[in-house]
């Protein structure tokens, strides 16, 4: 399967390149300088992919960058030079437009390149800063019996101005609630560092969390940057007042899982595998390996012998479904991205079977919080979807 989708790829960035070089004007040497952008282009992506734990930091760096951009970009590349080639095949037998007017219009065409350039400046800028906006989600839960309402959503700065003119929510108790900060899809590494996760260590320590789950994907594809760029001291400053707790994704897989086993055992963060934790609270903290390890235990074997009375809050990094439990059940989630830019957000809510938010199953009972990641993985720039954080207030 994977060498069906490269050579696929491959073939569409061609095609792409190809009618981009097109439109380069034969002067000034800028064909040339057209060649070598078109080769970085395409040798990025399998010399990041085949040589990930070998080159050289900034060099490993400089081609994943560019390679996972172009790959999430392609899309938006491939759609103009497709629409007017598939136009030029309808109007071929009409000649509505002469086919002599396209071709001068597709070839050297040096005004319209520039304004095209110019164009996907302004776009992926403003991609990215739409990906730079992390969404708060709130929710509210109750135990016995679990209920998950769902409350505010705004951005960050939002909730920010927000929240300082609200009064903090009480429990019907008149006790405050347990707070929670769910994070999932972190992809630290060789793209995104230890600026973004500063950044988002502010975002975590301001909401004054009790405890702090992340569902996996806290690694990218490589635990060498993290540790030439101290992002386990960083993770530090996390400040919950009761603890951190974290599962592994397919890319701490893809990280080397012994290797990514070790970075965490550099850290604050308790890593459950296949572990439950009954936390003083009064329910279970179930921590599912991921997918990826083919023996994991099954959920029926993690939760044989629980008690029933006590709702289950599970960390599975990929959405699974089929989970079912004697009693009331709360999973977190992440891994989809919600598909980073349109249109994959509609493939991967198909691939997966779910979109991201809150889905209840089984009258209410089976709750599931699905994040879009407050990472994501490639090109830094999201469109028609958005990064975010969930933060539960739990009542008892």
């Amino acid at each position: 399967m994977f060498i069906v989708i490269m050579g696929l790829y491959f073939l569409i960035q061609s095609y792409v390149l190809w009618r981009y070089y097109q439109l380069v004007p034969a002067k000034w040497g800028l064909r040339w300088i057209a060649l070598i952008i078109a080769l970085i282009l395409t040798v990025s992506l399998p010399l990041s992919l085949y040589f990930a734990r070998t080159m050289p930091l900034p060099l490993m760096a400089f081609f994943y960058t560019i390679g996972s951009a172009w790959l999430i970009g392609l899309i938006y590349f491939f759609l103009p030079v497709f629409l007017m080639d598939l136009f030029r095949l309808i109007n071929w037998p009409f000649q509505w437009i002469s086919s002599a007017k396209l071709n001068r219009f597709r070839t050297k065409n040096g005004l319209l390149l520039s304004i095209l350039l110019i164009g996907y400046a302004g776009f992926f800028g403003w991609a990215n800063y739409t990906y730079q906006q992390k969404v708060r989600e709130h929710y509210v839960v109750t135990l016995s019996p679990l209920t998950v309402t769902q409350m505010a959503t705004h951005t960050a700065t939002q909730a920010e101005h927000h929240q300082s003119g609200e009064a903090p929510l009480q429990c019907q108790n008149g006790a405050e609630p347990l707070r929670m900060v769910m994070i999932s899809d972190l992809h630290l590494g060789h793209i995104i560092g230890r600026d973004q996760l500063e950044r988002w260590i502010d975002l975590i320590n301001r909401e004054n969390p009790d405890y702090i789950f992340i569902s996996g994907d806290l690694i990218d594809n490589d635990v060498r940057p993290l540790y030439h760029q101290g992002i386990e001291q960083a993770l530090g400053r996390l400040a919950p007042t009761k603890g951190i707790y974290a599962v592994l994704g397919n890319h701490e897989y893809l990280a080397g899982v012994q290797e990514s086993i070790d970075f965490f055992a550099q850290t604050d963060i308790q890593l459950l595998r296949d572990e439950v934790v009954l936390l003083p609270e009064g329910f279970y903290l179930v921590g599912r390996d991921d997918k990826m390890n083919k023996l994991r235990q099954s959920f029926e074997a993690l939760t044989a012998e629980l008690d029933p009375q006590y709702p289950l809050f599970v960390l599975d990094h990929q959405p699974t479904l089929n989970q079912r439990a004697e009693g009331d059940l709360l999973q977190f989630s992440g891994h989809t991205h919600d598909g980073q830019v349109w249109p994959y957000n509609y493939v991967a809510k198909w691939i997966n079977g779910v979109a991201p938010g809150l889905l209840q199953l089984q009258e209410g009972s089976h709750n599931y919080l699905i994040s879009s990641g407050i990472g994501l993985w490639g090109g830094q720039f999201r469109i028609g979807t958005h990064s975010d954080y969930m933060v539960l207030d739990v009542c008892q």
